[in-house]
């Protein structure tokens, strides 16, 4: 079968492409700028890492690389449910694409519940109330390391059904 590549789904799956690997830089951004990563760097006695000047620059927008995370998440899954759809059954590459949007959605989920166990999310609580996260549920921060471990199973299971689907970049013809 040959298909016609100057179709505009060539263009969407291309942007949502894009925007994956954004949405890839971005979640990187907030790892390494996370207390988990500097945690982690400390006990691997790289601490001259955590003490330069440009990191500590780096890890002050901690909390900014959320929103830009957020906003190109949404706009990465929009573009690439506009490309697919609902994959249906009488598609080839159905179970695929089933594959790369189910690893997708449990990912974003998993990625809320690390925003929520996030120490970034008292600022957003300080509107509502007067009590941080970690005054109101005790154990809020204690599971935020297991879950960025969860995070990255399903992303990189999320990764590889993207490359073996498209590769780095599809073709135009």
């Amino acid at each position: 079968m040959h298909m016609n590549f100057n179709q505009p789904w060539v263009y969407d799956e291309r942007i949502a492409i894009i925007l994956g690997w954004v949405t890839l830089i971005l979640a990187l951004s907030i790892f390494f700028s996370c207390r988990t990563f500097v945690g982690f760097m400390k006990k691997s006695g790289w601490v001259k890492i955590v003490d330069n000047p440009i990191y500590s620059k780096f890890y002050s927008y901690h909390g900014a690389y959320w929103w830009f995370f957020i906003i190109v998440l949404t706009i990465h899954f929009l573009t690439a449910f506009a490309h697919v759809g609902i994959p249906q059954s009488g598609d080839p590459d159905s179970p695929i694409h089933w594959g790369i949007l189910l690893t997708g959605l449990v990912g974003a989920f998993v990625y809320a519940a690390i925003y929520f166990s996030c120490r970034s999310i008292g600022t957003l609580w300080g509107f509502f109330t007067d009590k941080g996260p970690a005054q109101l549920y005790p154990s809020f921060f204690k599971s935020h390391n297991a879950v960025w471990f969860l995070f990255g199973i399903i992303i990189f299971i999320h990764l590889v059904l993207a490359l073996i689907h498209v590769g780095v970049w599809p073709p135009l013809g």
